[in-house]
């Protein structure tokens, strides 16, 4: 089905929630009668309603009136055991912004005896304040978590490794010929993150194939092109996009500098609307409790991740130099906010995943994203970054090995299970079509410096690619009238609509995206900073969209 024209299954009904959720104020009744309008009158509701039939918005006003009380009076168990007793870790709390006042330049450079417990007061309120909100959260565990994906030790753990990613700084790394002094490393150069007239679509248009309420132009694409995609149009659009707003709250904690105050409070209570909406969707039987308990956990550690801002970045050294990483997705399994995706390929396939099944899926899918973000976010001296952090020696070794371990994983996945192809064909398919990303801008600018000097990638002809083109097969292609590379965003953001129209080509469309975006020559070409250079305008490299 077409995503964007169609008002089957509970899109109707999700546009009328959210929209009365906005406007609606707590009911005046008793807490019990409220609990029993959300446990049993809403999932009633959500179950009658037909596309074709008219919303009854008496009845849904006091439905939601409802669930403003009930959740005010914390009786709604939101992920955990019991209900949640702080704003902090309340998914319905419609109040997460996690930016504080701070004046300090930053963790660098890092004394090398610093640990977890010194953090709690390092002078820096970002960091003090992510701490803070961890352990309390870490202590209340019950009210938020039973999903097999996280935990408050690897909060904490995530929490320790990105407060100190700028300790352990490594030596620039060697490039072909063995030199090692700093004029022979290129500088770290990539296009800042802006839309491009030429290449991305006027926001009057993108807005109207990708409507959000917020009108922000990456959150639609972050929202479209990874989270409504992991449906392959195999889910009800009205709960799949219910997903998609339930990430407002890692919307917030990535870009809330850059955010108007209304922008914010559009994200808060459309957030808290789609979260609300879900759990109505649990006690309806349209969603299971490890699908939406994983939801919850994700939200809340991002929250608590939130907080963490480099403040040291305008005096650490630019470049491609490596720094402490004790693991590759310590806090990649968090930070990338990847499970809204996981929770919709599970809705389309049927399937779940274990939580060492998806630490292996984050890995793969980490390094995929950190890979086509790599020049930037080198320029931009962003040292979340893993495959930033964990430059060493040799720097055409080193991105060989890690394109070939991205592909390897990805070829693995994709052949184990259904769940696992749609997440990662959905993150390709954002790699390409979200702007920030600039996939075509970094395929056309970049050129080879020396052809006579260039050294060969193993991962271009060790057999993954192929192994992954094998697992592809099954999910079909589109053939000449696929997306490629080497198109413009809004030459396949006008195309996409009509291949979402069924579950066929929409899948289709999905796999060719991959194909194209692990074909390790085309990774290659967009992290090989030692043989192809790009010469494009840098623009605002400050800009944060």
């Amino acid at each position: 089905m077409s995503f964007q024209d169609s008002m089957d299954g509970k899109l109707q009904a999700y546009h009328a929630w959210v929209d009365i959720w906005l406007t609606t104020k707590p009911s005046v009744q008793s807490h019990d009668e409220c609990f029993k309008v959300v446990t049993k009158d809403a999932p009633q509701w959500l179950t009658e309603h037909q596309p074709n039939n008219s919303v009854d918005y008496e009845r849904l006003t006091n439905i939601i009136a409802c669930y403003k009380t009930a959740a005010l009076a914390k009786l709604i168990p939101l992920g955990g055991r019991v209900p949640p007793s702080s704003v902090e870790w309340d998914v319905l709390s419609e109040s997460y912004d996690p930016r504080v006042e701070c004046s300090c330049d930053g963790l660098y450079p890092v004394f090398p005896n610093i640990d977890s417990p010194l953090l709690e007061n390092c002078g820096c309120k970002a960091v003090e304040s992510m701490i803070k909100v961890g352990n309390l959260a870490s202590q209340k565990e019950e009210e938020w978590n039973r999903s097999p994906f996280f935990s408050a030790d690897k909060l904490s753990h995530a929490m320790t490794e990105l407060a100190l990613c700028n300790a352990d700084e490594q030596p620039l790394p060697n490039i072909c010929g063995g030199h090692e002094r700093e004029n022979n490393v290129p500088a770290a150069r990539a296009p800042d993150r802006r839309p491009a007239q030429d290449s991305d679509l006027d926001d009057s248009i993108h807005h109207r194939l990708y409507p959000t309420k917020e009108r922000v132009r990456l959150c639609a694409d972050a929202k479209y092109f990874y989270v409504v995609s992991s449906g392959a149009s195999l889910v009800d659009p009205g709960i799949l996009l219910a997903i998609a707003d339930a990430g407002n709250d890692i919307l917030i904690g990535d870009y809330c500098e850059a955010a108007t105050d209304e922008t914010i409070e559009t994200l808060q209570k459309v957030g808290a609307a789609s979260m609300a909406f879900l759990k109505t969707c649990v006690y309806a039987g349209l969603l299971s409790d490890w699908q939406f308990d994983n939801l919850v956990a994700a939200t809340i550690h991002f929250r608590i991740l939130g907080y963490w801002r480099d403040h040291s970045i305008p005096k650490l050294p630019g470049g491609f130099y490596g720094s402490r990483m004790t693991g590759l997705v310590v806090h990649r399994h968090i930070d990338l906010g990847l499970t809204v995706g996981v929770v919709g390929a599970s809705l389309a396939s049927g399937e779940t995943i274990t939580g060492d099944e998806f630490m292996q899926l984050m890995e793969t899918c980490a390094l995929f994203n950190d890979l086509i973000d790599f020049r930037g976010d080198a320029m931009r001296k962003q040292r979340e970054n893993v495959v930033l952090r964990g430059i060493r020696g040799s720097a055409c070794e080193y991105l060989d090995d890690i394109v070939a371990k991205c592909v390897q994983g990805a070829a693995e996945l994709v052949r184990r299970r259904k769940i696992n192809a749609l997440v990662i064909m959905s993150l390709c398919n954002w790699g390409l079509m979200s702007c920030h990303h600039k996939v075509y801008e970094l395929v056309h600018g970049t050129h080879l410096i020396n052809k006579e000097r260039v050294c060969h990638y193993r991962s271009t002809s060790d057999g993954s690619y192929e192994k992954l083109l094998l697992a592809l097969d099954k999910y079909g292609t589109l053939g000449s009238e696929g997306p490629r590379a080497t198109m413009k965003r809004k030459a396949l953001q006008t195309m996409y609509p009509k291949f979402q129209r069924t579950p066929e080509t929409h899948i289709a469309w999905l796999a060719d995206v991959t194909r194209e975006m692990l074909n390790p020559a085309n990774l290659r070409r967009l992290v090989d900073f030692v043989h192809y250079e790009w010469n494009g305008q840098l623009g605002d490299m400050a800009y944060c969209p």
